[in-house]
C-alpha cells in the first residue's frame, strides 16, 4: 500500500509538471525564469524515462523479497523527492514569469523597472539555491 501511494504521488507531480505551459517571446526565451522553466521540465521528462534497476528473483525467499521490496520502495521514494523539487523549481519559475508580466506590463523592460526585476531575480534564485543546498542524489 506504501508503494502505490508513493507511486500515485509521484505521477500526481508529473502530471503537473506536463500540464505546465510557457509562451515566451524571442526576447524572453533565455531570460532566467524561462531557463529554469525548460530545464525543469526536461528533467522531468528524463526522470521518468529512467528505468528502474531490478535484480529479482523468483526464489520465493522471503528475506530476497523483503530486500527488493525495500528498494522498490526506496527508489520510489527518491524519485517522488527529485519529482517534488523539480515541481518546487517549475513552480518558482512561474511565479517569476507572473512577476515580471506583472511589473512590466506589456512593456520592454527599461531602468525603471530594473529594481523590481532585481527582486524577483532573487527570489527565483533563492528558491533554486535551497533547493540545491538539500539535493538527494
Amino acid at each position: 500500500m506504501r508503494i502505490a501511494e508513493i507511486i500515485g504521488d509521484y505521477r500526481n507531480i508529473q502530471t503537473y509538471i506536463a500540464a505546465i505551459r510557457a509562451s515566451p517571446s524571442a526576447e524572453e526565451y533565455n531570460e532566467e525564469g524561462y531557463l529554469v522553466l525548460r530545464r525543469c521540465v526536461a528533467a522531468a521528462q528524463a526522470l521518468l524515462a529512467q528505468p528502474f534497476q531490478t535484480t529479482s528473483s523468483s526464489r520465493g525467499d522471503d528475506e530476497q523479497d523483503k530486500i527488493h521490496l525495500r528498494r522498490i520502495i526506496a527508489d520510489a521514494a527518491i524519485r517522488r523527492f527529485r519529482a517534488q523539487k523539480l515541481y518546487l523549481q517549475a513552480t518558482a519559475a512561474l511565479r517569476w514569469i507572473n512577476s515580471r508580466s506583472a511589473i512590466l506590463q506589456g512593456q520592454r523592460p527599461h531602468a525603471g523597472h530594473a529594481p523590481a526585476l532585481q527582486q524577483i531575480y532573487a527570489q527565483l534564485r533563492a528558491v533554486s539555491t535551497y533547493l540545491c543546498e538539500h539535493a538527494i542524489y
